[in-house]
């Protein structure tokens, strides 16, 4: 959810600015112009840190950026969406390593291997799926 909020919220943000200051075409492609780095950035950041969680390069998020408009070559463009989204989705799905990679510790990685930070309530539910 981390992931797509910045993209809904810009998304809303657009279409409330182009129906308040009545956007041409032109106004609006320039306008997305701006805002498509800054949304790009967010996603590379947010995939290359999952990436790292599951122990994997982060450069491989360029790749699923760039996979799409390789494809759209071969396939329609809604097509050439669909590998993207599906490791989005694998991203999303797949757990993050236990304990310290070539990386460093995850998010929440690196409590499961040192026991629970100070001051945060311990998860037994996932200690008991995690075999301790």
């Amino acid at each position: 959810m981390f992931g797509i909020l910045p993209l809904i919220v810009v998304g809303m943000l657009v279409g409330f600015i182009a129906a308040y200051f009545r956007m041409s075409r032109g106004d609006l492609l320039v306008f997305m112009g701006i805002l498509t780095p800054i949304v790009a950035w967010i996603w590379i950041c947010l995939g290359a840190r999952r990436f790292h969680d599951i122990g994997v390069s982060g450069w491989w998020m360029l790749l699923v950026l760039v996979l799409p408009f390789a494809i759209s070559f071969l396939l329609p463009e809604r097509l050439a969406q669909l590998p993207a989204l599906l490791a989005m989705i694998a991203l999303g799905a797949v757990p993050g390593d236990t304990g310290v990679n070539r990386f460093g510790s995850g998010g929440s990685a690196g409590n499961r291997e040192g026991g629970d930070a100070p001051g945060l309530p311990s998860n037994k539910s996932l200690e008991r799926t995690r075999g301790r």
